[in-house]
């Protein structure tokens, strides 16, 4: 049984997401969370075929930790000591009183759904408290109009096993989103605790996603 962390699944563009400040409705999503040191983002790579682990200095031994545990379940991992200054970004304007320490784990696209649910499990065992985890779908951005469908149907479904209250026992096969299923391999849940969203006609600032705390 792996440590319990904060999951949240997030689908918006990083240009809305860095617009993003203390009294926005996105910023409420992560005020509660309580005492975090370290950010992991979740993204996927239109161009490698690996996962890829991304970290400043003071992530290293977080991102060690996650590449050890990959390897034991036979995941090939590369490691990149460097991480994007728009996520190092992104994390301060969500935590704007505290210093995290922020890593990328990138994904290839294109994979089944099990093995996105499986590779978050794994991932969850390497992670510790402290740590919270950020799915970000940058490829649903609000001007992906395809892309904003398939993510609200698959918000709707996972609304649906909430209300079902744990009848299912397992999730639907075609959410699309491969981010969802490896949030939920990362939580050990199938229904999110929270779903939250910007109001539908705030274009610049539209963002949708939901929470396992």
């Amino acid at each position: 049984m792996h440590n319990s962390v904060p999951v949240i699944y997030l689908s918006s563009s990083m240009e809305v997401l860095l617009s993003s400040n203390a009294c926005s409705p996105l910023y409420q999503v992560f005020a509660p969370l309580g005492e975090i040191d370290a950010l992991l983002f979740v993204t996927q790579n239109n161009v490698d075929h690996t996962v890829k682990i991304c970290h400043g200095g003071e992530g290293a031994a977080y991102a060690s930790r996650l590449k050890t545990t990959c390897a034991a379940a036979g995941i090939e991992v590369q490691m990149d000591r460097y991480i994007s200054s728009r996520l190092t970004l992104l994390a301060g304007s969500l935590f704007p009183k505290r210093q995290v320490s922020v890593m990328e784990l990138g994904l290839p696209l294109g994979r089944p759904s099990q093995e996105y649910t499986s590779l978050g499990e794994h991932i969850a065992q390497g992670l510790e408290r402290g740590v919270a985890v950020v799915c970000l779908d940058r490829q649903a951005s609000r001007e992906n109009l395809t892309g904003q469908r398939d993510v609200q149907s698959a918000l709707r479904r996972l609304q649906g096993l909430k209300m079902a209250s744990g009848k299912r026992t397992s999730l639907p096969g075609d959410l699309v989103r491969d981010l969802i299923y490896t949030a939920v391999g990362i939580s050990g849940r199938l229904a999110p605790s929270r779903f939250f969203g910007s109001d539908p006609a705030d274009r610049q600032r539209a963002f949708n996603g939901c929470g396992w705390f």
